[in-house]
């Protein structure tokens, strides 16, 4: 049997996931943190990342069932059978070419290496002068961004093109952060048990180097030996005087500075610029720096290391695990490259700039400067003081564990309570998503005074520009949107925020059955499951929430009348009523109902509905999936089994489910597909021999379990914690 490409295709990717995910509980003894890169990392780095462990996991997939089903199915072998025959045969020059290479000992070697060092430890590190540079990369960026705005808004775009606008503000902004012109220390490295073989090959790349020298005379003697410690490293020595300055269109460039003279102080920074590119074998580790002296690379196992920074306590409860990855970013990188009230000033002084150019006297624009100032010092209020954030994870008895520690400010969530809101979610949904942030009455008051500051500006420069007739429509309009908008406002303070409790939950399942979705859709052989959304919303009024909905009822119902009064051509039917849901008191609430038109043809089981209960406010696709989450089962997978612990998050993600809900389209397409494609009948055994396989993979798919995880507050840090649940298949 023969499968066309398209479909080996996909069941070739769907078969690498699943083995990527098949993790059986057994492992290998812990080693303990101080052995890993992290003792080498000084203690100010900028940031830090490990990826660990990968040999051992490759190892664990290899050894495990769910591989050995995927490698055993028909397909899978028939394409391994096909590049062992095009090896062996000797017809294909390409695959000939690739034997022999393969074939090669120093290949081999080579492969041997790079087995070596992708298989237990391979770091990134960057020394704290990184962060200057990512931030003048930002500036840049933003420059070119909104460089052209400010030429538009200062009246200076006229003749200047695009290209030139974002040159000059580059330029400028280049200008004006020389310091942060600079090489930082960054370094890969790569944990190796055989340090000679390393050392070899970096032996054999120096050579490789040596021809190079001749083809390019600048780079004599800048190829060289040096010593970092006691170990030899190779390094590409380069400097900004290498720069062909005479061949560089200097003159070109200065008709783009915003002062004279920004060019040459760029040149003369960039020329005094050291780059040095270092490759050796120090500590253990393949290590490939790029910096401007090779006294930052020493650094790297001297001195005090990152383990001693407080931020690192949470993971030193886990040294002893089977760590697989750890990642660190300090707080002074991210204080510099994250958004600051200087990003806002910037675009102040953009405003500014626009408003210079405005026909408007000195008091109509210092109003608006103070407004606007006013604005952008609410805004700078809401921006957060960054913190540093670790993150690692390792495997357990469970499958994989992370967490997450984030030391920045967070000003919106609520991790002081339980989320209650996981009652209402269903006890094993295929997701579902819940957390609890802030609520903050006084925001909805200042949003409607900058609503209503926009407004006065729309009147004052906005309405004199219409015509005598729309001024005279628009004036009729406000007066009789005012007291409808002023009712609204009170439904929204007195109603609606009292009414909520600040959680929130999106679920996703699919336990409604049907074998006809609508009329225009065709019927299937068996009842198939449906996608079932749902918005679970947290109540702690719910007399104030009922309020808060007739509120709204009666605000739009009142709108059309007015809109229909300002309707003179007739375009709004007499007959026309705003379609709200029926409303009904049931055992389960206060429910509201939408029939869907009976010509749609749609199953009737599918009916979207709202319940309010004393507690929460559902909204589905159809009432049995409402019933479902009102009967108060909450989700105990995972992390989830203490319902009662504060959290600001949780999550369910069942994986198992989702799989198994799209296990029988996914059937329905593979059969489709195959009797296209092997142009048979409908029960030929081909086909069933097709499906057999993509039911093997659906099973090896399911190997990854409930993957859960949840955040809450500890240390005043915002700590995320998940769990991957994985089981090897029988």
């Amino acid at each position: 049997m023969r499968f066309p490409r398209s479909s080996r295709r996909v069941l070739a990717s769907l078969a690498t996931l699943a083995a990527l995910t098949a993790w059986p509980a057994a492992g290998m003894a812990a080693e303990k943190l101080e052995q890993t890169s992290i003792r080498l990392i000084p203690e100010d780095a900028a940031f830090y990342g490990a990826m660990l462990r990968n040999g051992e996991q490759i190892k664990i997939i290899a050894e495990s069932n769910a591989w050995a089903k995927l490698k055993n199915l028909p397909a899978v072998q028939m394409g391994l059978g096909a590049i062992e025959q095009q090896l062996a045969s000797g017809d294909n020059p390409q695959a000939a070419q690739l034997k022999a290479m393969l074939e090669n000992p120093q290949v081999k070697e080579l492969l041997g290496l790079l087995g070596d060092m992708f298989s237990n430890d391979v770091f990134v590190y960057a020394d704290p002068r990184v962060a200057p540079v990512v931030e003048l990369l930002q500036g840049i960026s933003n420059s070119i961004s909104y460089g052209p705005l400010y030429f538009q808004a200062s009246g200076q775009a006229d003749a200047m093109s695009p290209n030139e606008m974002q040159a000059k503000a580059a330029l400028y902004t280049l200008a004006e952060n020389l310091d942060k012109i600079q090489i930082p220390t960054t370094v890969l490295g790569f944990a190796v048990e055989d340090e000679e073989r390393a050392k070899l090959h970096l032996n054999k790349f120096e050579g490789l180097l040596a021809p190079l020298t001749f083809m390019l005379p600048q780079l004599a003697g800048r190829v060289v030996r040096e010593k970092v410690g006691d170990d030899d490293f190779l390094a590409i020595k380069l400097d900004g005087k290498m720069i062909p300055w005479d061949e560089v269109p200097l003159d070109d460039i200065r008709q783009y500075e915003a002062r004279e003279g920004d060019v040459d102080k760029l040149v003369e920074k960039i020329t005094g610029l050291n780059l040095v590119i270092a490759f050796g074998v120090r500590h253990g580790y393949l290590m490939v720096a790029c910096t401007d002296s090779l006294d930052g690379l020493a650094r790297l196992g001297t001195g005090s290391s990152l383990l001693a920074r407080p931020e690192i306590s949470p993971l030193k409860k886990h040294a002893g695990k089977r760590l697989t990855g750890i990642s660190y970013t300090s707080r002074n990188f991210l204080t510099q490259v994250a958004m600051s009230a200087e990003d806002i000033d910037g675009l102040l002084k953009i405003g500014d700039a626009a408003l210079q150019q405005l026909p408007l006297d000195e008091t109509q624009k210092g109003q608006i400067r103070k407004d606007v100032g006013d604005l952008a010092a609410e805004l700078k209020t809401l921006i957060p003081a960054p913190g540093a954030t670790l993150q690692f994870s390792f495997l357990s008895d469970r499958g994989i564990e992370s967490y997450g520690y984030n030391w920045t400010e967070d000003k919106f969530i609520d991790a002081s309570r339980p989320l209650d809101v996981l009652d209402f979610v269903g006890r094993d949904p295929i997701l579902a998503v819940a957390w609890r942030g802030r609520i903050y009455p006084k925001a909805y008051d200042r949003i409607v005074h900058w609503v209503k500051v926009g407004h006065g500006y729309f009147e004052k420069y906005g309405v004199p520009e219409m015509s005598a007739k729309d001024r005279q429509t628009y004036s009729r309009l406000v007066e009789a949107m005012k007291p409808l908008c002023r009712e609204l406002g009170r439904v929204n303070r007195e109603s609606l925020i009292p009414a909520l409790d600040g959680q929130c939950a999106i679920v996703l399942d699919a336990k409604l059955l049907s074998d006809k979705i609508a009329k225009d859709v065709p019927r299937t052989d068996e009842p198939m499951p449906l996608p079932e959304p749902a918005l679970v919303v947290g109540i702690q009024d719910a007399r104030a929430m009922r309020d808060a909905y007739l509120g709204y009822q009666e605000f739009f119902d009142k709108t059309l009348e007015v809109l229909r009064t300002f309707d003179e051509r007739g375009e709004i039917p007499a007959d026309y009523s705003i379609p709200w849901p029926e409303a009904a008191e049931t055992a389960a609430g206060a429910t509201l109902r939408v029939t869907l038109p009976e010509k749609w043809g749609v199953d009737p089981q599918i009916v979207p509905n709202a319940v309010l209960t004393e507690k929460v406010a559902v909204v589905t696709a159809s009432e049995a999936h409402s019933k479902r989450l009102l009967e108060g089962q909450a989700p105990t997978a995972g992390l989830l089994a203490d319902g009662r612990r504060p959290r600001a998050l949780a999550v369910l993600f069942n994986w198992p489910a989702l799989v198994d809900a799209a296990a029988p389209w996914v059937r329905l397409a593979a059969r489709q597909v195959a009797k296209e494609n092997l142009h048979v009948e409908d029960d030929a055994p081909e086909i069933e021999n097709v499906v057999a396989q993509v039911d093997t993979v659906l099973e090896v798919l399911k190997a990854v379990r409930n993957c859960t995880a949840q955040s809450y507050i500890e240390d005043r840090a915002v700590v995320t914690h998940s769990l991957m649940e994985i089981s090897d298949v029988p």
